[in-house]
């Protein structure tokens, strides 16, 4: 299920492909294919898709009239439903950006609104009515259905968001992680950043647990993580509050030095084996 939009550019007629793909040159976080461009942000887990369509027969409008701006290229705009908010967030940042820049005007077929302009406060206001909707159609099917507080994931988002700006600011040899979801006992979700025993990290706001990677004997290990090895899932999560005679606060942030070897020992017995990895588009708000 998804929330769509129809957007108009101002000249449809000349609206070919590559008028298309110019829409998203320079714009990050987008994979072009032909007719198509599909937006995934790795940091935040946000994914949507716009779809550039040449109507081959008359489409009919809300009250069953003709509608003449389907007989000529238009895009068509999709994101899923029955996720957290957080998608609608970063969706509105994009359709505001693309449709100032490109003057579209847009049809919303789940409220038969026609507008002139982008709005983006009554835009996830629909999102969250369409998807509260879902939600409730979904209800009593045997799927896991995870979730956190609205505020939770918003603030999770609103880290990873920001991750790539605040690594511009920090020293080098400063980790800022990506703040995570695992799963825990009974189906909880647990906000969780990976840190590298033997080095300095920020601590993301809004993290509980914190996923243990003892590298002090392996220097070798961070390479290996981010090539994608399966060695954090081998290491244990701790509390946050188990950290916190450890954090320091600096600059504005919360600080990690390296663990000193008792206290990596230390912190390594407490450890409780690491949940699954839950994807952004798996935890719902509550």
């Amino acid at each position: 299920m998804s929330f769509d939009l129809y957007l108009f550019p101002p000249d449809q007629a000349a609206f070919d492909q590559a008028a298309f793909a110019a829409l998203f040159a320079g714009r990050t976080h987008y994979v072009l294919a032909p007719g198509e461009a599909l937006y995934r942000d790795m940091h935040t887990g946000v994914y949507f898709s716009f779809e550039h369509v040449v109507p081959d027969a008359q489409e009919i409008g809300e009250e069953g009239e003709p509608d003449p701006r389907f007989d000529a290229p238009y895009i068509f705009f999709a994101v899923h439903l029955m996720r957290s908010h957080v998608f609608a967030l970063e969706a509105a940042a994009e359709l505001a950006a693309l449709t100032d820049a490109a003057g579209l005007t847009l049809y919303d077929p789940q409220s038969g609104l026609d507008a002139q302009r982008f709005d983006a406060a009554a835009f996830v206001a629909g999102w969250r009515h369409a998807s509260e909707g879902a939600k409730l159609a979904m209800a009593g099917r045997p799927e896991t259905l995870r979730s956190l507080p609205a505020a939770a994931n918003e603030e999770i988002w609103r880290w990873n968001l920001g991750r790539e700006a605040l690594r511009e600011e920090v020293e080098p040899g400063v980790s800022v992680p990506l703040l995570q979801y695992i799963s825990g006992p009974n189906d909880a979700v647990r906000r969780v950043f990976v840190w590298l025993l033997n080095g300095q990290t920020l601590v993301p706001d809004g993290a509980e647990w914190a996923l243990l990677v003892d590298d002090r004997a392996s220097p070798g290990l961070l390479a290996r993580l981010r090539g994608k090895a399966k060695g954090a899932q081998m290491q244990g999560v701790v509390p946050i509050a188990a950290l916190a005679p450890l954090i320091r606060r600096e600059g504005g942030y919360r600080r990690l030095d390296p663990a000193t070897p008792a206290q990596a020992a230390d912190l390594l017995r407490q450890a409780e084996p690491p949940g699954e990895r839950l994807a952004a588009d798996a935890v719902l708000d509550a």
